[in-house]
C-alpha cells in the first residue's frame, strides 16, 4: 500500500467516462453497456478499478487492509484538495475479474460496507474494455 497520486480512470487508456446517472444501478448498467459497445466479452476477465474516499489516512489504511484480504491490489492516494474540509484520502482497489451485472451486484454491497465501516464512501468502478 503505497501513497501516490491516483489518475482518474478516464485518463488511462481503455477507460472512458460514462456521463451522469441517477443511482448506482444505472451507473453499473451504463458502464456495462459501454463495455459491450466497445466489443468487450463480459464472460472474460478484465482489469477493474474500484474507487473509495476516506476522511483520514488511518481510515483509508484500515479499509485498504480489508480490500487486500479480498485479493485486491490497493493504492492509497495523497489527500485531495488541501483547502477542502474534510480532506479526502482516495483509495483504489484493482484486480482482474469477470465483470458482468451479477459480479458487480455481488461486489457492490461488500465494497460499500467496507467504506461505511471506515467512515468513507465507495464511489463506483471502472473496467477496461476489450
Amino acid at each position: 500500500m503505497d501513497s501516490k497520486k491516483i489518475a482518474p480512470p478516464y485518463s488511462v487508456e481503455g477507460y472512458e467516462q460514462t456521463g451522469s446517472y441517477t443511482d448506482e444501478d444505472e451507473a453499473d448498467r451504463k458502464v456495462l453497456a459501454q463495455l459491450v459497445e466497445q466489443g468487450s466479452d463480459l464472460s472474460k476477465p478484465r482489469h477493474s478499478i474500484h474507487y473509495f474516499y476516506f476522511e483520514d489516512e488511518a481510515s483509508a489504511r484500515a479499509a485498504a487492509g480489508e480490500l487486500e484480504r479480498m485479493d485486491f491490489g490497493v493504492s492509497i492516494g495523497e489527500k485531495l484538495d488541501e483547502d477542502r474540509e474534510p480532506q479526502l484520502w482516495p483509495v483504489t482497489a484493482e484486480r482482474r475479474d469477470v465483470i458482468n451485472r451479477d459480479v458487480i451486484a455481488a461486489l457492490r454491497g461488500p465494497l460499500a460496507e467496507i467504506a461505511e465501516r471506515h467512515g468513507g464512501e465507495y464511489d463506483g468502478w471502472e473496467a477496461q474494455a476489450g
